[in-house]
């Protein structure tokens, strides 16, 4: 059983599978671009016609769309994706991300659609200082409350960025993860660090290969961001 159409008026996102596949292949970023409201209908067209072994498609529209599966495509070779509910279940990053998605649709509200990455930033600051200030306080349900406020505003600047096509939100996680790696080697790497000091040597050491690196890159015509 697959699932039904959007309704008429219902918003709903249409995109082909050639499409899909190639937005899984693009770069810079890991897995593409694909600029989906979770709160919509999603349908991805000529799904069967689809060549290629589907499964970056999937794992991308699963963690674009908050989801663990994909429906089944239609007779006519269509994938149906029903509009996420971020009301309906347990509260977690995709669910927020969805109220967010949901916030700025065109039919949201009103002050979060005004909203731009800049205008957001005072507010980062604002609840960096209330987050400072609970967590001196060791008032920690405040705390886990501003914190989640500073959650949403990153959250806010990468929808932002993902409705004009800059970059999605799987993005930042995957610079922060693949960086976190890279300059921890004496934790997934052969190099060994015995105290901090070790450690920050370590951190500076890479840090200036990636400078080296991304200044090769921009002479070579290249776009590689590090930092």
């Amino acid at each position: 059983m697959t699932d039904a159409p959007p309704l008429p008026g219902q918003p709903a996102f249409f995109i082909d599978a050639q499409e899909l596949r190639h937005i899984v292949s693009s770069q810079p970023f890991e897995g593409g671009l694909l600029s989906v409201d979770p709160t919509a209908t999603v349908v991805v067209t000529n799904w069967r016609a689809d060549e290629h072994d589907p499964s970056g498609a999937v794992e991308l529209l699963c963690r674009s769309l908050g989801r663990d599966e994909l429906p089944d495509p239609d007779v006519d070779g269509n994938l149906v994706i029903p509009a996420a509910d971020p009301l309906s279940g347990t509260p977690s990053i995709a669910a927020l991300r969805q109220i967010y998605a949901r916030l700025r649709r065109p039919d949201g509200c009103p002050w979060d659609r005004e909203q731009t990455e800049l205008s957001t930033l005072p507010h980062i600051i604002e609840e960096t200082d209330e987050l400072r200030e609970a967590l001196q306080n060791e008032d920690w349900n405040h705390a886990a409350e501003e914190l989640g406020d500073v959650l949403g505003n990153v959250i806010m600047i990468a929808q932002i960025a993902h409705e004009r096509g800059a970059f999605t939100f799987e993005d930042v996680v995957a610079m922060i993860s693949t960086k976190l790696v890279r300059r921890h080697p004496h934790v997934f790497g052969d190099l060994k660090a015995d105290s901090a000091d070790d450690v920050l040597a370590i951190w500076n050491q890479v840090k200036e290969q990636e400078r080296l690196q991304q200044a090769e890159a921009i002479n070579n015509g290249e776009a590689t961001d590090t930092r």
